[in-house]
């Protein structure tokens, strides 16, 4: 489901013919942006693609890096709007405090259609003095634009637990497989929150980390964890689940919470209708909680122990009667 994190198909995980996923560290993802980078950027107009906000910003990091006069303009940002005609005035000026001014242009998908003939015009015969940085968030297969050095700045889901990895390292800490494998699941399509729950976990003063460790910083609870929630309701005991979510809440993001339960659901072997049903009631779940603050928790609770348990009594083997 597009625009959640970590609710996966309960089902067709297998490992059998999985191939390694490719290396994905920091510097490999922005390899040929680094390249340009190292040498002085040698086009003046560039198209960063992207579809995770995460990688916009650590591009702008770069970019400020290397260039004392940066500025930024947002086409999405109606308030302030984009004279097109400065910035091209601005790109075409000498500057006498730096080198090469550079100019970031984000979310250039927006770009209304009088700015992009002005654009288009510049791009033709852009100045040697400054550098254009046109940022797209989206995919660069469907811009058309000619006369500018395209770059892609994503990473493929498989090779998220690698970037992890090596992002973790970053940060000088280590992280268990399983814990790897629970943020990713959690935070697959938001990366920002990802390397922010990172930076977090390198603040707790471990070299080595485990999941465990890591659970009272994600929940906020000493008494009750994670582990006890989801067991509580893979086992369909509405009860006990119901008595540790009360424990949880206050201190835990509901999405956090429900990650955790799609993370522990996704490791039953379950009938695929019964995988089907579950999904599907983790997915509405997954929408009520971003529109409703007060959506209730404790209905995904009962609905999946119903469910489960439903399928605890569907496998249970026949009793033979002999007469």
């Amino acid at each position: 489901m597009k625009g959640s994190r970590g609710l996966v198909p309960l089902q067709g995980r297998s490992r059998r013919g999985r191939s390694r996923p490719p290396c994905s560290s920091f510097l490999l993802v922005f390899d040929d942006f680094l390249r340009e980078r190292a040498e002085g950027f040698p086009a003046s107009v560039y198209l960063l693609g992207y579809t995770e906000e995460f990688f916009f910003t650590q591009a702008l990091m770069v970019l400020r890096q290397g260039h004392a006069e940066l500025e930024v303009f947002d086409l999405d940002d109606k308030a302030q709007g984009v004279p097109m005609r400065s910035v091209i005035e601005a790109l075409n000026q000498i500057s006498m405090f730096c080198l090469r001014p550079c100019v970031v242009i984000k979310n250039y998908q927006k770009i209304k259609k009088a700015d992009q003939v002005l654009l288009a015009r510049y791009i033709d015969n852009p100045s040697t003095r400054s550098i254009l940085v046109l940022c797209h968030s989206g995919d660069l297969k469907k811009v058309d634009i000619k006369g500018v050095k395209c770059i892609t700045l994503d990473i493929k889901k498989t090779a998220l637990p690698t970037w992890v990895k090596e992002r973790s390292i970053h940060y000088g800490i280590r992280l268990s497989q399983e814990l790897i494998r629970f943020v990713c699941d959690i935070y697959a399509d938001d990366l920002m929150a990802l390397d922010n729950e990172l930076r977090k976990l390198s603040l707790l003063g471990k070299k080595e980390l485990s999941l465990e460790d890591a659970c009272e910083l994600f929940y906020g609870s000493k008494q009750y964890n994670p582990f006890q929630f989801t067991k509580a309701i893979a086992e369909a005991d509405v009860g006990k689940a119901m008595t540790i979510f009360q424990g949880l809440q206050e201190h835990s993001e509901p999405i956090m919470l429900l990650g955790a339960v799609n993370w522990e659901i996704a490791k039953l072997n379950l009938p695929a209708a019964i995988a089907f049903k579950c999904y599907e009631l983790l997915s509405d779940a997954d929408i009520q909680v971003r529109v409703n603050p007060d959506y209730p928790f404790e209905a995904l609770i009962s609905g999946l122990c119903s469910v489960l348990k439903r399928s605890r009594k569907s496998t249970r083997p026949a009793t033979n009667l002999i007469i």
